[in-house]
């Protein structure tokens, strides 16, 4: 069974990024963030994370979720990866950027754009249930992707989408480039 979990009620639940803690006995708790650049800044959510990870068997983040779990100094000296546009900024937590869609150190999972969560899930699924039940699960999503386009990653696509996305993308990742200093800055040495 999967819970919600949050460090204060209010919390918002956003499908942008999110960290699942398969804690060893139940519940398994997912929490959810509306925004890691905003998230990096929230004392209460990195203390939340690292008093869950004291337990979890599992923690795992999707896209800039890794900068997250990173500020909360749980990817430190561990490989991992995350969106394109803010890998750099994972060695500001001591991480070692990888460039792959998802990256297992021990027992973090880090997934880089968001739809390779669903890589890491199924993943997830088989070695926690098996692969008969991560390939039935897989089945029943019919995942199967077959990009109409080369262009899921800035190492195939062409130069000027990817010059266009950086551009779409300057406000979130400038936000990102500002909390991130400031969120490793508060990490002990």
């Amino acid at each position: 069974y999967v819970h919600l979990l949050s460090p204060h009620p209010t919390y918002h639940i956003s499908v942008f990024c999110f960290f699942v803690f398969t804690i060893p006995r139940p519940p398994r708790a997912t929490l959810s963030s509306s925004s890691a650049a905003s998230s990096l800044y929230k004392r209460q959510v990195l203390a939340f994370l690292r008093t869950q990870a004291r337990n979890a068997s599992w923690m795992t983040s999707v896209c800039t979720g890794a900068l997250v779990l990173g500020a909360a100094g749980l990817l430190c000296g561990h490989n991992a990866t995350t969106h394109w546009l803010s890998r750099d900024l994972l060695a500001l937590f001591g991480a070692v950027s990888v460039l792959q869609r998802v990256v297992v150190d021990g027992n973090r999972i880090t997934a880089a754009g968001v739809t390779s969560g669903i890589d890491m899930a199924l993943m997830l699924a088989g070695v926690l249930w098996g692969d008969d039940v991560a390939q039935s699960i897989q089945l029943n999503m019919e995942y199967d992707p077959q990009p109409p386009y080369p262009a899921g990653a800035p190492e195939t696509a062409p130069p000027h989408i990817v010059a266009a996305a950086r551009e779409q993308g300057a406000a979130r990742q400038a936000e990102r480039r500002k909390a991130a200093p400031v969120a490793a800055g508060r990490l002990a040495p």
